[in-house]
This record gives C-alpha cells, sequence and structure tokens, in this order.
C-alpha cells in the first residue's frame, strides 16, 4: 500500500502482485523459450482485470545466421466508458470554455492484443546484426513494429584490427 498526501488531496493505492515463470529448452541448433506473466491489476481496481501475457518464441541457428519465430499474448485490462472528473468547485475564474466541448464520458476500447514476430539474425566477428518484424492479428488495435539492431562487442575494441576485413 501507498499513500500520497498531496497539498490538496490525499490518495491511497495498492500496487498489483506480479508474477512470472518461463522456461528454456536448447538441443542441437534449436532453441525455444516460453514465458507467462500474472499482474492483479484488479487489486488497484474492482473495475480492472487481472492482466495475463503469453510469450512464446523459437529460433534455428545455421552457420552464422539466425532465424527466429515468435508469439505474444496480452489481455485486456479495462473497457467500456470512464468518466472524466468534473471541477465542482470551478467558478468564473478557474473554468476555461474550451472544456464545454470536451465529452465528459469516453470510451475505452478492448485492448487485448495477439502478436506474430519474425526475425533475422546474422553473427559476425565483432558483434551481430538483427532485425525483426512484429505484427498483430486478430487484434482491435492494428499495430506493427520493425527493429533493427547492431551489436558490438566491446572486448573488440581492443583489437588492433577492429572491423577491418580484407
Amino acid at each position: 500500500k501507498i499513500n500520497w498526501d498531496l497539498k490538496y488531496a490525499e490518495y491511497e493505492t495498492t500496487l498489483p502482485l506480479e508474477v512470472s515463470a518461463g522456461v528454456h529448452y536448447a538441443f542441437d541448433t534449436y532453441r525455444l523459450a516460453g514465458d507467462v506473466r500474472y499482474r492483479q491489476d484488479s487489486e488497484t481496481s474492482p473495475a480492472f482485470d487481472d492482466h495475463i501475457s503469453v510469450h512464446i518464441g523459437g529460433e534455428k541457428r545455421k552457420d552464422n545466421n539466425i532465424y527466429r519465430l515468435g508469439y505474444f499474448y496480452s489481455s485486456d485490462v479495462f473497457s467500456g466508458l470512464i468518466r472524466i472528473p468534473e471541477n465542482t468547485t470551478g467558478n468564473a475564474d478557474t473554468l476555461s470554455i474550451f472544456w464545454d466541448d470536451v465529452n465528459p464520458i469516453l470510451p475505452i476500447k478492448d485492448t487485448t492484443q495477439h502478436f506474430l514476430s519474425i526475425g533475422f539474425g546474422h553473427l559476425f566477428r565483432d558483434g551481430s546484426l538483427n532485425v525483426s518484424v512484429m505484427h498483430a492479428f486478430a487484434s482491435k488495435q492494428a499495430q506493427t513494429q520493425v527493429n533493427l539492431s547492431l551489436s558490438l562487442y566491446l572486448s573488440s575494441f581492443k583489437r588492433k584490427d577492429f572491423l577491418f576485413y580484407e
């Protein structure tokens, strides 16, 4: 439990319980991994559902290349209507005419997400180059994410012929 004693208000809240567990298995040139995460958001507010996410992935290494495939699921915590708090003690000096056009009731859509990801990595003497794409499917919120990374080993900076290839 956490309490905030501010100048004009005092808030009391409880942080949610979070638990996660995962497993990893490697054989030959294959690696499989998965984890489950649980967060008890219903402890924060009875209007919230508990959050569950599942991550499953695998990769295969062939020579200096790594091929990856994965799945990610994230459950919805809240969907429905929320009401924006209104200033009931306001007077002409504190109210703004711009708030007259704001709807005090807002819809929150379902945010359950299912993602598929595919990736490729290439290992070289001084590090690795990785590219991956993750796309939401069967979800109400469309989303695509592209990642590109270059990793360099710190020990490579000590070598005289760092990043030099003939």
